[in-house]
């Protein structure tokens, strides 16, 4: 019994997707796209090293916005603010069970539901493709700061700042890179590339 209550109660249900199938043409076709991004959110993160905390907030986030348009009254019934909640949310209590031969059952039977619902709801369903989390700015200095050599100031995107050497006679439009410099996403973090300018109307020390 115990099993078939986690069932019943973690699965995404078919009365959801239903609902879902009721929404506006246009509607149905964002919230189909709203899932997809979704499902890649999850991979992502599922590859990570914190997988069950981050897991764990993303289901906690969808299951208090749902809680939240219910109590509200912000939201009677299925809609477009409804469902992009409630169905994240059955589908990560499925992938949450503890005992990993439910957890086996029930994702595998929401992943599939979730899926399906989404090629049939007008969208092309691509492989999924890992966001880059590189990120690039552009540096400027002197031809005398090129000549020699020198080191600047940059700023990563967890908000570090670093001293980056820039070596003798660069030209401009060398690309440095910065490894751990860029965006952090699950386990995963990029790099940050430095494109140097070099300001010929100007005349440094």
């Amino acid at each position: 019994m115990g099993w078939f209550n986690r069932l019943r109660g973690s699965r995404i249900s078919k009365s959801e997707l239903r609902d879902a199938d009721r929404l506006p043409v246009a509607q149905k076709i964002q919230l189909a796209s709203e899932m997809q991004e979704f499902i890649r959110e999850f991979e992502s993160i599922t590859k990570g090293p914190n997988e069950f905390e981050e897991l764990d907030k993303l289901y906690q986030f969808h299951r208090g916005e749902r809680q939240r348009l219910a109590y509200s009254f912000e939201s009677r019934g299925p809609d477009i603010k409804w469902l992009r909640h409630a169905i994240p949310e059955s589908y990560l209590g499925a992938y949450g069970q503890i005992d990993p031969i439910d957890r086996k059952k029930l994702f595998g039977q929401a992943h599939r539901d979730l899926v399906k619902w989404i090629r049939d709801s007008g969208i092309s369903v691509q492989p999924s493709q890992p966001e880059s989390l590189d990120t690039s700015l552009v540096v400027s200095i002197t031809a005398a700061q090129a000549a020699r050599g020198c080191k600047v100031l940059v700023k990563t995107e967890t908000g570090t700042k670093i001293s980056l050497s820039i070596p003798k006679n660069t030209r401009s439009g060398t690309k440095l890179r910065v490894a751990g410099g860029g965006k952090k996403m699950g386990g995963r973090v990029g790099d940050q590339y430095v494109h140097v300018r070099v300001d010929t109307t100007k005349d440094g020390n």
